[in-house]
């Protein structure tokens, strides 16, 4: 083989490698995202650098969070305080009246020494009270009952007499115990104290 046949030869392996380094510089240029694997080729670039990617994430994150607190507190307090005071005295027709015995209480009655000169109905007003008719009925009855009465209400033991005193029943006279056989609520006499029931 001739000398020129030699550098033609070497001329044509050079424009080979030329070429092939120009191919190789294009893929890479082309391939500029592909990593090292240079079959991966960017569509992007070879449809002319236009990057049509379109890239659509949904995210769709629906929290719905309901709630429902209901707090009902019903308090109900029903305090009803009803006093009522209510003190009725059906003894008590005046306000000043007396409605205990202020006396000697004997047998079940209330008794007072009266005062010379008034009768029983009006010894009884005077302490707030009414005539009782027991001022005949048990006191005046007998001299048993008469000297009894006397005793409770610590009269000193006189001597005692029975008389006609008009209506005076059980009394005393001048230092003297004494029982009439008759009796009302009306008579009086100067010197005389009866001994009269009252009720209250």
């Amino acid at each position: 083989m001739s000398q020129n046949e030699d550098i033609a030869g070497i001329a044509v392996f050079s424009l080979l490698v030329s070429i092939a380094a120009f191919i190789f510089s294009v893929i890479a240029f082309f391939c500029s995202g592909c990593g090292a694997d240079p079959r991966s080729w960017d569509s992007d670039l070879v449809d002319g650098g236009n990057d049509n990617d379109t890239d659509t994430d949904t995210d769709t994150d629906t929290d719905t969070d309901t709630d429902t607190d209901s707090d009902s507190d019903s308090d109900s307090d029903s305090d009803s305080d009803s006093d009522s005071d209510s003190d009725i005295d059906t003894n008590d027709s005046d306000a000043g009246e007396v409605t205990e015995c202020t006396g000697m209480e004997f047998a079940g009655y209330c008794w007072f020494l009266g005062v010379e000169g008034l009768s029983c109905i009006q010894m009884c007003e005077a302490h707030g009270a009414e005539y009782d008719i027991s001022t005949c009925n048990f006191a005046a009855w007998n001299a048993e009952n008469c000297q009894a009465v006397l005793d409770a209400l610590e009269v000193p033991e006189w001597p005692f007499y029975e008389c006609e005193c008009s209506g005076m029943g059980c009394h005393v006279l001048n230092e003297t115990r004494g029982v009439s056989d008759t009796c009302d609520g009306e008579s009086h006499s100067d010197q005389t104290e009866r001994v009269c029931a009252c009720s209250f």
